[in-house]
């Protein structure tokens, strides 16, 4: 049992839905251990998480506005924005001081949102990427951007690393610890489904044979959104297209069903039944995918998003799924199927919690 007046502060960043996601099962941890939880964050991470926890009081903090370049690699775009990303981190440490006093804040979870730190309270960086993929041949370039990586990282007291080891786990070699010279934990993989209670839920009765879930930053959101209508339209089978905006707007377009959000329940009906999906090859995607057993996916890598590029290309190597570049989706040789990815909790996740609440 956590000890008194703990007061956690849960906070994704706000690009796409999977940040927000994985924190689900953190909140659900935090609540049993009868922590008093303040949700933080923006956008439709932060609406995500207040519509699942719609009993926990929330924060506003500042959004990164992280938009995807439409050509070229996603790194040198983050680079030439880098000013307007250090004044967003320094924004967020300034809001998160204030809330230390207002609100009592005692311990902070931070998915990916690098200015939650404090002398003040006992602060968590979670992330699955300790090691950023350059995407470029030469090692050199891994190296630098793990050193500049490093200098955000140290300002925490702890790095909860979401995979379940050094190199063998889902993420490959971004989750490794080598080179960490701070604390670490494992928390293994994180997803918003819970076993076994989903073997056991009632199907909802929907049938489709082609599923795409659409999510992340624009211009490549919408981008791929138009490949997929158009390559819907062409198949007979029954479709649907989640656009991921966060809304809960359902509608129809020719003989395609469009929803802009899926329930839990639903989605997992769905693949139940056989859907082949289409998707990104984000990681929380595939730590979902991994809790549902679910094997029958094509996955389209973010143009220039190197980390999606090499998770794409180590799902293909070690389980065999399709990997398709966006600019030649879809094609004739799309094969809708892989076997089973890999995942582990073995209460990883509670022993860093615990670890957390006790220090």
């Amino acid at each position: 049992m956590a000890k008194a007046l703990q007061t956690v502060l849960v906070a994704p960043l706000d690009w796409g839905l999977g940040h927000a996601t994985r924190c689900i099962p953190v909140v659900e941890k935090l609540i049993e251990k009868e922590c008093t939880v303040v949700l933080g964050g923006s956008g439709i991470g932060l609406n995500l998480l207040r519509s699942r926890f719609p009993q926990l009081d929330f924060m506003e903090l500042p959004s990164y506005n992280i938009t995807y370049p439409e050509t070229g690699s996603m790194h040198f775009h983050l680079i030439k924005k880098l000013p307007s990303l250090l004044k967003t981190i320094d924004r967020e440490k300034r809001t998160l001081e204030k809330a230390i006093d207002t609100l009592g804040i005692t311990h902070v979870i931070s998915d990916n949102r690098y200015g939650l730190h404090s002398n003040k309270a006992r602060c968590v960086l979670m992330t699955h990427q300790v090691h950023i993929a350059s995407g470029l041949s030469i090692g050199l370039a891994d190296q630098l951007l793990f050193l500049l990586h490093k200098i955000f990282l140290q300002k925490f007291d702890v790095i909860w690393i979401v995979d379940f080891g050094d190199n063998e786990g889902l993420a490959g070699k971004l989750s490794s610890s080598k080179g960490l010279k701070i604390p670490f934990l494992y928390t293994g993989t994180l997803s918003r489904f819970k076993m076994p209670e989903l073997k056991f839920r009632n199907d909802t009765g929907l049938k489709y044979e082609h599923i795409a879930l659409l999510s992340g930053p624009e211009p490549q959101r919408s981008l791929f959104e138009k490949k997929c209508f158009d390559f819907f339209r062409a198949l007979d089978g029954p479709c649907l297209i989640v656009t991921g905006k966060g809304n809960s707007v359902r509608e129809k377009v020719g003989s395609i069903d469009v929803w802009s959000s899926i329930q839990d329940d639903e989605l997992v009906s769905i693949l139940k039944s056989g859907a082949c999906l289409y998707g990104r090859p984000g990681y929380s995607t595939l730590m979902d995918l991994a809790r549902l057993e679910h094997e029958k996916a094509i996955f389209i890598p973010t143009p220039g998003q190197t980390e999606q590029e090499y998770l794409g290309k180590r799902i293909s190597e070690n389980h065999g799924y399709t990997i398709i570049k966006q600019k030649d989706f879809p094609n004739s040789g799309m094969i809708c199927s892989g076997s089973k990815l890999p995942e582990m909790q073995n209460g990883l996740l509670e022993r860093c919690i615990q670890g957390l609440l006790s220090a």
